[in-house]
């Protein structure tokens, strides 16, 4: 036991005489100091941070990608590194490949130089419909957080890009009456001359202008534009009752009735109509929405932040009848109704034939496998 207790005081008195472990004491002791006040440091600049953020849009389709941007400002003379930036993501979204599940943790970090403006980009999809919110960031450092409370939204929209092309708004009517063909051109109305396109009638072939008409020194063929003949303003209406009967596939009925009514949007402003939307389904204090038909960006908008508002859970017990009878009362007889529903009751058949006998247009699409009248 002697031999061995003063084998290790030998070792232990070598150490203490040796410059080189009094040299990396020093090192130690010194990278403990200069590690602890480069935290003390950074926690003060940490609280002088700006951080914003920004989605390149403020609505889009679902199945769409856009953009999350992150920028933060760092005033101080202080380098930060390895900056851990935090934010949930609720369900319906796909961020940097990621799928989000409920609420899901996305962390960026950031190495962010003296004085300095440092941004971040997030390519996010879209997956699911609705009206979307992200609430509060923040930075975890050690055992403190700081938070910064930059409240985004987005709005996303039904995807009608698959939706069957068999209920295009096609009504034929022409005027105030009703066509018996497709007048799709009007021949008395010209809106433009543009070049002649193969498929393009021989009759709308503008010779005077075809004269005049040169192209990389070839004469070109001219033909004329002309307005439509029939009239494109329609009013939607989607039947989203609470059917007792529905069955566990009545939330995919929900959203295709969606998608239905998007995609009549569409089609209607891309052939020059107006258009309106009106629906049984609650959205605040309101007991149903109702749009009247109008045309323009802002009403546009206004429709489709409805679509992406309205909610599976809301209540829906306003009668479609009704919602058609208020109609009835307060819009031309030239606007075409297209009525989206599971199913008709008596009493919506009824109101729609009688207001079929006054002349109005009517067109029911059915909503999943019901049927309709």
């Amino acid at each position: 036991m002697e031999k061995i207790a003063y084998f290790f005081a030998d070792i232990l008195s070598r150490i203490l005489t040796s410059k080189l472990f009094w040299i990396a004491l020093a090192l130690l002791l010194l990278w403990r100091i200069t590690v602890a006040l480069y935290r003390h440091m950074k926690l003060g600049a940490l609280e002088q941070l700006e951080y914003d953020r920004a989605f390149s849009a403020d609505g889009v389709f679902a199945g769409d990608s856009f953009t999350l941007t992150e920028t933060i400002h760092n005033h101080t003379l202080f380098p930060l590194f390895a900056v851990n930036i935090e934010f949930f993501v609720p369900n319906g979204f796909t961020v940097d490949d990621v799928v989000c599940k409920e609420y899901t943790r996305v962390t960026s970090i950031s190495h962010i130089p003296p004085h300095a403006t440092v941004t971040k980009t997030h390519t996010v999809r879209a997956d699911l419909r609705g009206h979307y919110r992200l609430e509060t960031a923040a930075i975890n450092y050690r055992k403190h957080e700081f938070l910064f409370p930059t409240s985004l939204a987005i709005r996303v929209y039904p995807n009608y890009s698959d939706v069957r092309a068999d209920i295009l708004p096609d009504l034929y009517r022409t005027g105030d009456s009703i066509s018996r063909n497709k007048y799709i051109e009007d021949p008395f109305f010209i809106s433009a001359i543009r070049p002649y396109l193969s498929g393009d009638p021989m009759r709308n072939i503008n010779f005077k202008a075809s004269v005049r008409s040169f192209s990389g020194g070839v004469r070109q063929l001219m033909a004329n534009s002309y307005d439509s003949s029939r009239n494109f303003d329609s009013m939607i209406f989607l039947d989203l009752f609470n059917y007792a009967d529905a069955g566990e596939d009545e939330k995919d009925r929900f959203e295709t009735g969606l998608c239905y009514s998007c995609y009549l949007l569409s089609k209607t402003l891309q052939n020059g109509g107006s258009v309106g939307f009106a629906s049984n389904c609650a959205t605040g204090l309101d007991p149903y929405v109702y749009i009247p038909c109008s045309t323009g960006n802002i009403h546009t908008k206004n429709i489709l932040n409805c679509l992406s508002e309205i909610s599976y859970y809301n209540k829906r017990e306003y009668s479609i009848s009704s919602l058609l009878e208020k109609f009835a009362n307060t819009s031309s007889r030239s606007v075409d109704i297209y009525l989206i529903a599971p199913t008709v009751d008596l009493k919506t058949a009824a109101t729609l034939h009688r207001l079929e006998s006054m002349g109005r247009n009517i067109c029911v699409i059915p909503l999943g496998d019901r049927g309709a009248a």
